[in-house]
Parts: structure tokens; C-alpha cells; sequence
């Protein structure tokens, strides 16, 4: 078996464990009918209206880049690329689009034709398929007006090929979109206000861990160093927690593959701290919970746009200009 193959079976087995755990503790990857599910502790995930904050306003840059770089679709047909369980492709469907998801982990893709199949949309809703496997082996795909990327492209490594392989079941003038995490650039000074954050919550016992305040008040190297770490997926020896191939690609990697081959209409960072925040904080009243969220991700966009934080979020938007 080939050294790529092996590394593509370790990730979609350890994506296939995830979402096993979750669904199993109750996790409904469907932004509208995942209600509140406290088994997670620090994911936004923990209640519908955390997980909308963010991937809502994915969905809402995806809606706005087709509306404004292709207002007549030929065929209204969306494919995205490492779906996951589905709450993305889903959604598109909801409104109006043909959406075809694919991703690596059967397990995930069992978990959003479960989700699609129980939608009381279902029948109001555009087309919606789900396939299981490796994107690059996969042919005969599309024609597709537009291709999405959802926290899923920083896992490829070879970007000149996947980009050569997919812009050829683009339509003329279609659009690629990509929203990717900007890891590995967090600043000890970044990590520090992620402290501070976490601490201010903490300390009036707003925060899910108690405030390290009481045993100390320095904020040291290693609490900066395990920020960091948080942040980039890699433990003490640099390794990947989360999955084998996850931060195979950092930003210019993927803004460079992306550019050579798609002509740029946008390219932007969009927030950087609070999905980090907003999943963790604790009010006896949830409508509180999720006002405290809205607020600090108002914060936190305002304050990446002065410059003040390392993005940790970004999207791109290209078009394709010709299949020569």
C-alpha cells in the first residue's frame, strides 16, 4: 500500500472515531435541529446557537460569493470537499442549491445521510448526495458551478494536484471558495489575551475550567506555550492531535495553490479567538450565554481588521478563467 494511502486510511479512521464518540453523547451536526448537548465541554458545538456563530457565517460568505460572482448559475450545483457529517452541504441544500459532499470518513458520511434522511425539509430542500471516499480518485464528477472548501483543504498536501484535478469539473466562470484556519502563527502576546479572556470568565466563575488564579498569578511560558499548542493541533513533540494529516498545509500554502490556478476575487482574514472563548463560557442563563458569544466575536472580527490579533481564519474566493 502506498505511503499516501496508508496516511488517507489512518485519517479517516481517526475522523470515523470522532464522530462515533459524538454521536454517541448525543452531537446532531445540523445547525438547525442540534439543539444544546453538554457532553462537549469546550466546542461550539455545545449549543446550535454557538456552532451558527461560526459555521452560519461560513455559509453566509459561501451565499454571498455565488450572489455576487455568479448571479445565474447554469446548473446550481455546489460540491463540497471534505464535508464532514454534513452541516455545511446540508444548509447549501436547504437553500436551494444541489450540493454533492464528499469526505474521506465513511462514518461521516453515514452520520449526514442519516441527518439529510431525517430533515423535515427534506422534501422542500434542493438535491443532496453524499459520497465516501478519496476526492482525487473520484471521476465523472460535476459539471458544478461552484466548490467549497470548509475547514478541510489545510489536510491536503499536494494542492497543485487537487486544484488541477477539481478545476476541471468547475463550469466556465466557476467559483472555488475556501474558509481554512491560519495555524501555527499565534504569538506569545496573542496567547497571553487568550489568557486574560479566559482568566476574566473564570475568575466570576463564567468559564467550564476554574481560574488558575488561585494557585498562581504569573501567566509563565508554558501556559503560553500550551495555548499555542491548543491552537495548532500539535502536542510537545509537534505531532497532529486531532488527525495524520490535519495542518499538512499552512496559509501560503494554500493561498498559493489557490491563486496559481484561480483568479483572486477575495482573499481576507476573518477572526481570530472566539470559537476558542465562546465555547467555553458559562452563564446560568443560556440567552446570556449566547449574547456574551455575539459580542465577543463582534470584538474579536473588529479587532482583527485594526491589526491588533493574528488572524486565525480566512477565506478565499477565485474564479475559473479558462480550462486551457
Amino acid at each position: 500500500m502506498k505511503n499516501r494511502d496508508i496516511l488517507l486510511k489512518k485519517e479517516a479512521e481517526s475522523f470515523d472515531r470522532m464522530i462515533e464518540e459524538r454521536v454517541s453523547h448525543g452531537f446532531v451536526p445540523d445547525l438547525q435541529r442540534a439543539g444544546r448537548c453538554e457532553w462537549f465541554q469546550n466546542n461550539i458545538w455545545r449549543d446550535k446557537s454557538l456552532a451558527q456563530l461560526f459555521h452560519g457565517h461560513i455559509l453566509m460568505q459561501i451565499q454571498t460569493a455565488i450572489q455576487t460572482y455568479m448571479p445565474e448559475l447554469s446548473s446550481n450545483h455546489i460540491l463540497e470537499v471534505g464535508c464532514g457529517p454534513g452541516q455545511i452541504s446540508l444548509e447549501l441544500a436547504r437553500a436551494g442549491f444541489r450540493v454533492t459532499g464528499v469526505d474521506v470518513s465513511s462514518k461521516c458520511i453515514d452520520v449526514a445521510r442519516g441527518c439529510a434522511d431525517n430533515d423535515p425539509q427534506k422534501n422542500e430542500r434542493g438535491s443532496l448526495t453524499y459520497m465516501a471516499g478519496d476526492i482525487m480518485e473520484m471521476t465523472a464528477l460535476g459539471p458544478y458551478d461552484a466548490i467549497v472548501f470548509s475547514n478541510s483543504l489545510h489536510h491536503f498536501s499536494e494542492l497543485d494536484a487537487l486544484m488541477c484535478h477539481l478545476k476541471q469539473y468547475l463550469v466556465p466562470e466557476g467559483i472555488i471558495f475556501a474558509s481554512e484556519p491560519v495555524r501555527q502563527n499565534l504569538t506569545p502576546g496573542d496567547a497571553a489575551f487568550m489568557h486574560l479572556m479566559r482568566e476574566l470568565f473564570a475568575m466570576h466563575d463564567h468559564y467550564y475550567e476554574s481560574s488558575q488564579l488561585t494557585t498562581s498569578v504569573d501567566c509563565d511560558d508554558d501556559i503560553i506555550h500550551r495555548i499555542q499548542q491548543e491552537y495548532s493541533y500539535t502536542d510537545d513533540g509537534g505531532n497532529n492531535t486531532q488527525s495524520p494529516l490535519d495542518n499538512e498545509s499552512n496559509y501560503d500554502d494554500m493561498v498559493a495553490a489557490l491563486e496559481l490556478h484561480f483568479k483572486p476575487l477575495e482573499c481576507e482574514f476573518d477572526f481570530s479567538f472566539f470559537t476558542r472563548i465562546i465555547a467555553g463560557i458559562r452563564y446560568d442563563n443560556p440567552d446570556m450565554e449566547i449574547k456574551v458569544a455575539k459580542w465577543l466575536k463582534s470584538i474579536d472580527i473588529l479587532m482583527t481588521q485594526y491589526g491588533h490579533l493574528t488572524p486565525e481564519q480566512f477565506h478565499f474566493i477565485g474564479k475559473v478563467i479558462s480550462h486551457a
